[in-house]
């Protein structure tokens, strides 16, 4: 990384960029993590973090997991953590690239890196968690059998129900093809159905296949 105090580069860049000590002091901050933390100038900023490990992350331990794997790699790569805008308290992730400044003797002088705001993709996959666990909440319990498959039948999940109806294990079902299970009379229609699926053609009305018992 160039240095800071003699190129332009640390304040144009568009993600937050840092210099911090090993003790938990900030030592520089950019422009962008400047905005990122809620100030309006890098003095203010400088000024009002103290302890980045108490100030900082939201998750106890996240910092020293920082540190370790400075002391054992001299950098992180793709270090996600939940943060506070330090202004203002609000909760925000972050994606955070550094490595470790030594002197000719080895000693440490300082970590560099860059911060970039995650929230908006990071709260994209908590919903789509909270969606799947819902989704599986919701099949689980009842006692319809619910199959999720892709255009040519090959299932991803069965749900619980496939014990009761089909005296199966939900494992001897996934990955197979539903045409495997269904009267061969009924495998093409099955794959027609699957085809209008992917179409977004499937039409309101019910579609009936008979299924293979496990006896």
């Amino acid at each position: 990384m160039p240095d800071f105090e003699s190129s332009t580069l640390f304040d144009l860049l568009p993600i937050g960029a840092y210099r911090s000590s090993a003790d938990g002091r900030q030592l520089r901050a950019n422009a962008a993590l400047v905005r990122l933390n809620g100030y309006t100038s890098e003095a203010e900023q400088l000024a009002a973090v103290k302890d980045i490990d108490r100030e900082w992350y939201v998750e106890p331990g996240q910092r020293q997991r920082f540190l370790d794997l400075m002391a054992r790699d001299g950098r992180v790569v793709n270090f996600v953590s939940q943060i506070y805008r330090h202004k203002t308290r609000e909760r925000i992730w972050i994606r955070e690239n550094a490595h470790v400044v030594r002197d000719a003797n080895g000693a440490v002088l300082y970590f560099e890196g860059t911060v970039e705001d995650i929230t908006e993709s990071q709260q994209a996959l908590q919903d789509l968690s909270d969606s799947e666990r819902r989704f599986r909440v919701l099949t689980e319990k009842a006692r319809v059998l619910t199959l999720v498959c892709d255009a040519q039948g090959r299932i991803s999940y069965a749900s619980e129900a496939t014990r009761s109806m089909l005296d199966r294990t939900t494992a001897s079902m996934v990955g197979s093809q539903l045409s495997d299970w269904v009267h061969p009379d009924d495998a093409a229609a099955i794959r027609d159905t699957l085809a209008s699926a992917a179409r977004d053609e499937i039409p309101d009305v019910e579609a009936l296949f008979r299924f293979r018992h496990a006896d």
